[in-house]
């Protein structure tokens, strides 16, 4: 198998990063790139807000972003991802990542899938989306 030409990796930030950085550069072909992103989603859609509640909701958003900002690079660098093909983005997940690879021409997603129970699985999740609608191939890498 030659390998894919441009693999973005959805990075979570979390004990995964490394394990999903590794699978996708054993998948890439020897001059294959590798694109990485994370995805930050808004503090209120996930909590909600009242008034009260809106400006420490605020204060934290901005410091999980410098948070995610500072993860992000570090996880870049270790596996040398140039700059300009690190994209940290704020929303939604599978939407922005089903954007990027279409626009980067991107041949693979890589994500990892955590195992879920209850009502989490039967909504589904990122990587389930992305199975679904994905204008490329999808490696799920299992986190345990």
């Amino acid at each position: 198998m030659p390998g894919y030409r441009r693999a973005l990796v959805a990075l979570d930030l979390g004990d995964s990063t490394a394990v999903l950085l590794a699978s996708a550069q054993r998948s890439l072909a020897p001059d294959g790139e590798l694109l990485t992103a994370h995805v930050i989603e808004p503090m209120f859609d996930l909590f909600g807000a009242t008034p009260g509640v809106a400006t420490a909701i605020t204060t934290l958003d901005t410091e999980a972003l410098k948070m995610a900002e500072r993860a992000f690079a570090q996880a870049c660098e270790s596996a040398n991802v140039p700059e300009d093909r690190r994209y940290l983005l704020r929303g939604h997940p599978a939407p922005h990542l089903l954007t990027l690879a279409t626009e980067e021409g991107a041949d693979l997603i890589v994500v990892g899938s955590h195992r879920k129970r209850g009502l989490r699985a039967l909504l589904g999740s990122t990587a389930t989306e992305l199975i679904h609608q994905s204008p490329c191939d999808v490696l799920m890498v299992r986190i345990p």
